[in-house]
């Protein structure tokens, strides 16, 4: 058992060592759905254009409310849409956050869904990407 576990755990990380970061990167951002649409990149320009807040932005590491409040809302819907990707995934997609940001930020999220401006903007991005997925699926 502790030489199947040890071997495992020495090809996962020689593949991990195989790739660069940019090729991790590319991998993330290439996920797409059945019908070819990129949905991480489709979540983020839609969430983008309804706070009306920079995609860029988003991916720096900008503390102001409306850009932080639309990176978490990103996070909220890729964690939700998209059971490909994981915490790690959606972090190096945002700007190489860890995991524990993209969780912690998927929480707040849901706090601030009881302020009745963000659950409005909430609900239209939601239904936006349920439309969306019922079309191309």
């Amino acid at each position: 058992m502790i030489e199947e576990n040890s071997y495992v755990l020495s090809l996962a990380l020689e593949i991990a060592n195989a790739y660069s970061k940019e090729e991790i990167e590319k991998m993330i951002e290439s996920k797409t759905s059945p019908k070819g649409m990129n949905l991480n990149n489709y979540i983020l320009d839609l969430v983008c254009s309804v706070m009306e807040v920079n995609v860029e932005d988003v991916k720096k590491r900008s503390r102001r409310y409306e850009i932080n409040l639309s990176r978490q809302m990103v996070m909220y819907f890729i964690r939700k849409f998209n059971e490909t990707i994981s915490l790690k995934g959606i972090g190096i997609f945002l700007g190489n956050r860890d995991h524990s940001t993209i969780i912690n930020g998927i929480r707040q999220m849901e706090g601030y869904l009881y302020l009745d401006d963000v659950k409005r903007k909430f609900d239209f991005i939601e239904g936006q990407i349920k439309a969306t997925l019922e079309c191309k699926i």
